[in-house]
């Protein structure tokens, strides 16, 4: 009882506090040149240091700059790296037959029985398809929507020295 007192009477001190300026996340310095990825490779992996058989480094796609092709190939990848992430977790945990306590549906339709992914998906209705690739469709727009990146078409434009970092509602500024 004593507990909830106290900490009810330091809430309470807590709003005649004077307000305290929020932080601001810094931006962060990307190397876009092939010399700067060719250094950074060197000091984060000496053994393979830099390693480009497609020649991506020197590439300029949609008539852009070398850089903005490099912030292009950084966005892309680290996006599809979590992705990639997350559909691996998801793969896990189907197989191992990991399910939501609720139905499925709003019909009371439960989640399928079956551990193996791809026939999970298969016996799922084509409604709960949609509704996933819906979802999917949504955080692309948004991305879209951020206010990091300038697009020019569907060809995406990075600032120089930042890169487009995806955390949902945080915004990177020069």
């Amino acid at each position: 009882m004593k507990l909830a007192i106290l900490s009810t009477l330091l809430a309470a001190a807590a709003a005649f506090q004077a307000p305290v300026a929020p932080s601001v996340r810094p931006t962060v310095a990307m190397s876009e040149t092939k010399a700067d990825l060719e250094a950074l490779a060197g000091k984060l992996n000496p053994l393979v240091k830099f390693y480009d058989p497609l020649n991506l480094a020197e590439a300029e796609f949609w008539g852009a700059s070398n850089e903005a092709t490099i912030g292009f190939l950084r966005h892309a990848e680290i996006k599809h790296g979590r992705v990639a992430m997350f559909a691996f977790v998801g793969y896990i945990a189907h197989a191992n037959g990991v399910k939501w306590p609720w139905a499925m549906q709003m019909d009371g339709t439960p989640f399928p029985t079956e551990t193996n992914p791809p026939q999970l998906w298969d016996s799922i209705s084509d409604s709960a398809k949609w509704q996933v690739r819906g979802e999917k469709g949504e955080g692309r727009a948004k991305e879209k929507r951020m206010n990091c990146c300038s697009y020019d078409g569907n060809i995406p434009i990075t600032r120089k020295g930042t890169i487009c970092v995806l955390h949902y509602g945080d915004k990177l500024s020069n």
